[in-house]
């Protein structure tokens, strides 16, 4: 099963397999990869196969921390035991599956 960040990163690459190599497509395939906010370097490099008319990419993402989640635990004498959550992410859930709010 491919996960649905695979098909989104695939979706954003404007220079797919078989496509003859354009310097163009390349710049903007990167491009779009950076706007996902998902990486925080996104670095594709054009490697030369054993055939001269083709030509791999090596594509090397980092990954850029999206979130964080904190907790806490307190007591007063007013409000006796109480506990804090907070749950945030640069990108919500839904967006990420391509869902629409």
């Amino acid at each position: 099963m491919v996960k649905p960040e695979t098909t989104l990163f695939y979706a954003k690459c404007v220079l797919t397999d078989g496509d003859q190599f354009s310097g163009s497509k390349l710049r903007r395939s990167i491009v779009r990869l950076n706007k996902l906010d998902y990486f925080s370097e996104v670095d594709i490099e054009p490697v030369p196969t054993g055939d001269p008319g083709e030509m791999d990419l090596k594509v090397k993402v980092k990954d850029k921390n999206t979130g964080m989640v904190s907790g806490g635990i307190g007591y007063s004498t007013s409000d006796s035991v109480f506990v804090s959550c907070k749950d945030y992410r640069a990108q919500p859930f839904w967006s990420r599956y391509g869902i629409r709010s």
